[in-house]
């Protein structure tokens, strides 16, 4: 009934319209939440990173270019520029432009499916294609595009929010993530019509039936989700000369390490990293703990331990890493320590992690190749081929302001960190033990006031 038809075209383009609509909106105001709430924590960061000018000309050396990487990410000034207290963001126009280009598409989209929705859709999933008197018959291979089209659209839909709630997180969301948003959705449609019209030339598409619509729903949902692995695996299956294709053979002989490795770190965490990109070791190992304390509700020492975790799992692998643990050392610091640091420095213990540093893990002792001789010289130079890494000296760097910050009194339980007051405390002793909480005191106040839903 024509009746029936006009209801069902409006209820469509209403739901559509909602969903159209509120969540550009939606999303800009909870991205200028985010980026205010983050600017604070970063401006109570810059207590315990930031070097005061008072410190003259040696201040420059001191910079933390972590910490500055994190200052220019939230705050859109340049070091060395003079930095407006009112700094703008994207204009409005960038905005509307970023909008509109998803608009149009959706638009496009939703007008081409209301058209169509009337013209026996529904009962065309049903098994058979005959048509009931009166009814008029529709080319099934057109019928079955609509289906794949409006599956394609529900699922490129769903990637659009969560890609869009990943891009807040990593606060890279911008009036380009509604364009490319925009091209996922017009990807999607296109693989779609050539999978549908592709097969009809192949097929009878008249003989699936409902069967053949059920598949196009499916395949439709997937390429919305994933249009660009789907125009991957095209490309892949294609026969085009001088297309650059992949060595499967590789995949066989490499393996990613999941973050799971690392101590602290559960499955509830893993997909809150995923979010952020982190989905190996390797990710987390050359990730700046600064800004992912910033982008994440973990505590800084916790990061900073997890990145250390991570840096000596790259440098020795997995198995590795379990067997040190039974020696007491869990990050590449700890490495360091025990072999350049003469207050930690034994032979022995440098001897038992030679055994596990240079062992072959493929290889048994005694077969095959004979064993190297392991010198203290040899592990010792071992280990410092492991932390001349930019990554290393970023994350040292870190550990070092901190380190001063909290006083070097609290490094050792000894006479010289002796409580202040007590008659044997030296003066110098005294102000660093009044001090040495000032660190702690800011990374907690930060967190307290910090909702934990965030990043």
């Amino acid at each position: 009934m024509p009746f029936e038809a006009f209801t069902i075209q409006n209820l469509i383009w209403l739901v559509a319209s909602f969903c159209l609509i509120l969540p550009p909106i939606i999303f800009i105001i909870i991205r200028n939440t985010v980026k205010i709430h983050r600017q604070g924590i970063v401006k109570d960061l810059s207590a315990v990173f930031q070097v005061s000018s008072q410190e003259g000309s040696s201040a420059r050396e001191d910079v933390i270019p972590s910490f500055e990487f994190v200052k220019y990410k939230y705050f859109l000034g340049r070091s060395g520029h003079k930095r407006d207290s009112n700094q703008t963001d994207f204009a409005w126009w960038a905005w509307a432009a970023g909008v509109t280009a998803l608009l149009l598409v959706f638009v496009l989209f939703g007008y081409v499916i209301s058209r169509h929705v009337d013209t026996g859709l529904l009962g065309f999933l049903r098994l058979g294609t005959s048509a009931t008197p009166g009814q008029t018959t529709v080319d099934p291979a057109f019928r079955a595009w609509i289906c794949g089209l409006l599956a394609a659209l529900a699922g490129g839909y769903v990637f659009l929010i969560r890609g869009f709630f990943r891009a807040i997180g990593n606060f890279d969301f911008g009036p380009g993530s509604f364009v490319s948003a925009a091209n996922n959705l017009i990807a999607g449609a296109i693989l779609v019509t050539i999978f549908v019209f592709g097969l009809d030339l192949l097929t009878d598409v008249s003989k699936g039936g409902g069967l053949l619509a059920g598949a196009v729903i499916v395949i439709g949902y997937a390429v919305g989700q994933f249009p660009e692995s789907a125009g991957q695996m095209v490309m892949e299956r294609s026969r085009l000369a001088y297309f650059k294709r992949n060595n499967p053979e590789i995949y066989k002989n490499i393996t990613a390490t999941p973050i799971d490795i690392i101590d602290g770190i559960d499955s509830e965490i893993r997909d809150r990293l995923a979010d952020h990109h982190i989905r190996s070791t390797q990710n987390l190992a050359t990730a700046n703990p600064l800004m992912l304390f910033v982008e994440t509700p973990y505590g800084v020492y916790q990061i900073m331990d997890w990145v250390a975790q991570a840096q000596l799992c790259c440098a020795v692998g997995p198995d590795k890493l379990i067997r040190f643990w039974q020696l007491g050392i869990r990050t590449l610091f700890d490495l360091e320590r025990a072999a350049l640091n003469k207050d930690c420095r034994s032979d022995d213990f440098l001897r038992a992690i030679g055994a596990i540093l240079l062992s072959d893990n493929e290889t048994p002792p005694d077969v095959g190749r004979p064993s190297l001789a392991i010198t203290l010289g040899l592990v010792t130079a071992a280990i410092q081929v492991k932390l001349d890494d930019p990554h290393v000296h970023r994350l040292r760097q870190i550990y070092i302001r901190v380190g001063e910050r909290l006083g070097a009194a609290n490094r050792r339980f000894s006479d010289y960190a002796m409580p202040a007051g007590h008659p044997q405390a030296s003066p110098e002793s005294e102000r660093q033990t009044r001090s040495n909480g000032v660190a702690d005191a800011y990374f907690i106040w930060i967190k307290a006031f910090r909702p934990q839903s965030s990043g």
